[in-house]
C-alpha cells in the first residue's frame, strides 16, 4: 500500500525535476477554449498553474504512469483514502450552451474514482474503473452565470488517475431559417407523392 507521504515525496521529485516543455497540447490549438493551462503544460506541482486546490500533480512520461494524451505533461490524481479536486474559474455566458471536453485515463489500480462537475453538478463519476487508455469524455453543458467553475476529483490508493486536454468552447447550434423549413417540407411532400403514385 502506498502511504500518502511517499505520493508526495515522489510527485514533488517528479514535478521539480522536470521544467514546462514547448510542446503545446491538443487543446490549446481549440478555437475560443476557455480552459488555461489546458493540457498542464505549465508545469508545476500543488498547485498546478491555472488552477486552484491540491488534488494532483503534473509530470510528463518520465513519471513512469503512461504518456500524456498530447503535449508533454498530464495531470495525475493520486490522493489515498478519498477524492481531491482541482478547479479553475472560467469566463461564461448566462443561459448559454457550452461543449465540456477532456480526456481521462485509469491505470486499473483500486480502490479509485474520478469526478468532473461544472457549475457544482456532478457530470462524471466513475468507481474502481478498470485499466483503460485516453478516453474522450464530451457533455453539453448550460451555463448559469458570468463565471463557471469546472472541476475534477480522484483518488487512487495504490497509483494514479489521469486527465489531459480538457477545454469548454461555446457550442454553435443552427436553427434553420423559416424559408429552408418551408422548401423541406415541399421537398417531404413531393416525395411522399411519388411513393404513393400507382406503378405504370
Amino acid at each position: 500500500m502506498r502511504s500518502l507521504l511517499t505520493v508526495g515525496v515522489v510527485a514533488a521529485i517528479t514535478a521539480s525535476s522536470h521544467v514546462a516543455h514547448a510542446l503545446p497540447s491538443a487543446c490549446d490549438a481549440i478555437v475560443g477554449n476557455l480552459v488555461a493551462n489546458c493540457g498542464f503544460e505549465q508545469g508545476g506541482f500543488f498547485p498546478i498553474p491555472s488552477w486552484s486546490g491540491t488534488g494532483a500533480f503534473v509530470a510528463d512520461a518520465s513519471f513512469g504512469q503512461g504518456p500524456p494524451h498530447t503535449g508533454d505533461f498530464a495531470a495525475f490524481f493520486g490522493n489515498g483514502g478519498s477524492v481531491a479536486p482541482i478547479s479553475q474559474t472560467i469566463a461564461t455566458t448566462p443561459g448559454a450552451t457550452y461543449n465540456f471536453d477532456f480526456y481521462y485515463s485509469s491505470d486499473g489500480g483500486t480502490p479509485n474514482e474520478f469526478q468532473a462537475y461544472f457549475d457544482g453538478n456532478l457530470l462524471f463519476d466513475s468507481v474502481n474503473d478498470p485499466a483503460h487508455g485516453y478516453q474522450l469524455l464530451h457533455f453539453l453543458v448550460a451555463a448559469t452565470g458570468a463565471s463557471t467553475i469546472i472541476t475534477f476529483a480522484g483518488r487512487n490508493d495504490p497509483s494514479y488517475q489521469t486527465l489531459d486536454d480538457v477545454s469548454v468552447t461555446a457550442a454553435t447550434t443552427e436553427v434553420p431559417e423559416p424559408a429552408t423549413l418551408a422548401l423541406l417540407g415541399a421537398a417531404l411532400l413531393g416525395l411522399g407523392a411519388m411513393r404513393r403514385r400507382p406503378q405504370a
